[in-house]
């Protein structure tokens, strides 16, 4: 999978997404949305289409790759390039990653530029989608690249960072099966590149329910306990949000709103959920041992000869 790009309803932008296409090398397209108003509306496109995530044939079966990076962008592809470009070179296995980026279709000149992607070699998928609110439903762009990837590992990262650590993902292997959030060393209060098991947007079926979605995974991870320091791995950030003319907004925003009752009542939500699949796996895992336990005791019973002479053997 070089490179996939897939369309969110364009039925929704027809003419927006005829722009996008002009702008694209051909290339198999793929539509997440109506097959039928799409075939109506460009009845000369031959496209793959899927009604939704869970829909979604993808290329690499999951956990295929160790880390899923989630990567929003817009209006800065040289950035982008170059930020991708350092997460590359600074990697030990590049190949154990892919990386999912959101695009907005509006965000031409990004679009135009999409094949110079080609030239990482890495598996990339690009996800195009109405813009929306922007960055104050930023959440739903995450919640669907979370449910488009295939790594054992969700990093959420963005189109300004540059990765300082080199082998970083040398690093991620040893929290491998098992659940937890890390925190990098971004030189920032709070954890701004939250990189977390896959597990979590398995169980809760979303990443967050706010666009403070780096805030909404670490309090949670940090509820629960399983929110850990990382500081072998270092990003700089370069275009922090203090430099945004829209920050005083959006942070007024996120104090108004990520505090409401409903949040409170989703994360708690999500905390249950959590629970309940950590529980899952310690109970698999005592069934495991419990199940290894009873096939030794067998083996060592047949060994002394305990079964030749038919004494009673009894495992709940």
């Amino acid at each position: 999978m070089p490179l996939e790009i897939v369309f969110f309803n364009p039925e929704i932008y027809p003419e927006e997404f005829q722009k996008c296409l002009s702008q694209l090398e051909p290339m198999e397209i793929n539509i997440m949305g109506s097959k039928e108003s799409c075939l109506e509306l460009f009845p000369h496109l031959t496209f793959n289409s899927f009604s939704t995530l869970a829909d979604y044939k993808h290329p690499l079966p999951l956990h295929a790759k160790l880390v899923s990076f989630i990567l929003p962008s817009r209006g800065r592809f040289t950035s982008l390039m170059e930020s991708l470009t350092h997460l590359k070179e600074m990697a030990a296995q590049p190949e154990q990653m892919e990386l999912l980026i959101g695009m907005d279709f509006d965000d031409l000149a990004s679009i135009s530029q999409l094949t110079c992607l080609k030239s990482l070699n890495l598996d990339i998928l690009v996800f195009i989608r109405d813009r929306g609110k922007g960055y104050l439903d930023i959440y739903h762009l995450l919640n669907q690249l979370s449910g488009l990837s295939q790594g054992e590992f969700l990093f959420f990262y963005t189109d300004d960072a540059e990765m300082k650590t080199l082998h970083w993902d040398q690093y991620l292997k040893n929290y491998h099966n098992k659940v937890c959030v890390l925190r990098p060393e971004a030189g920032h209060p709070f954890n701004i590149f939250p990189i977390c098991s896959r597990k979590l947007f398995e169980w809760m079926e979303h990443i967050s329910a706010h666009n403070a979605a780096d805030t909404w995974i670490e309090d949670i991870a940090d509820f629960l306990g399983f929110h850990l320091e990382c500081p072998p791995i270092q990003i700089a950030h370069h275009t922090h949000l203090k430099n945004d003319p829209l920050a005083p907004f959006i942070e007024s925003h996120q104090v108004d709103t990520y505090f409401q009752p409903s949040m409170n009542q989703i994360r708690y939500e999500d905390t249950q959920k959590i629970r309940i699949g950590i529980q899952k796996i310690i109970d698999g895992t005592r069934k495991a041992d419990s199940e290894a336990y009873k096939d030794s005791l067998h083996l060592t019973a047949q060994f002394y000869g305990i079964k030749t002479y038919h004494l009673p053997l009894h495992f709940s």
